[in-house]
């Protein structure tokens, strides 16, 4: 009985392992591209908060980033990554994928892996120490 508590308790750590990783990688990737994704020509000519025309390329960028952060945590080809520019210069990342349990998979018909999510949304802090509009 002790044996089969100790496997369900490493499945489950192993489980909140890979949520941590997705959730640290959502949350770093969303910080970096809130930070690089403000168009500093509108801001300066207007003062107006909007995220750059070439978003979708700093988007393509990060992915391969994110990927290798989990690298070990999630199941390598499972990861996907969101990513949405919200109002307010908020930028919003969804990092998802699938974590192999260790144990469970030697109970025949269980799934050995089990799917996990993360969501992070990160805020533009402008210079004169307020956030965007």
């Amino acid at each position: 009985m002790v044996m089969i508590l100790a496997a369900i308790t490493v499945d489950a750590a192993v489980v909140y392992l890979g949520e941590r990783a997705a959730f640290d990688s959502a949350s770093g990737a969303a910080n970096d591209l809130a930070a690089v994704s403000l168009d500093e020509v509108a801001y300066r000519a207007d003062g107006s908060v909007r995220p750059r025309d070439d978003l979708p390329r700093l988007v393509s960028s990060i992915v391969p980033a994110v990927e290798t952060a989990t690298e070990g945590a999630l199941v390598p080809g499972s990861v996907r990554v969101s990513v949405r520019a919200l109002d307010g210069g908020r930028v919003e990342v969804v990092v998802s994928g699938r974590v192999r349990r260790i144990f469970v998979g030697i109970i025949p018909g269980a799934d050995s892996e089990v799917e996990v999510s993360a969501r992070a949304v990160a805020v533009l802090d402008l210079i004169d120490g307020g956030p965007g509009p």
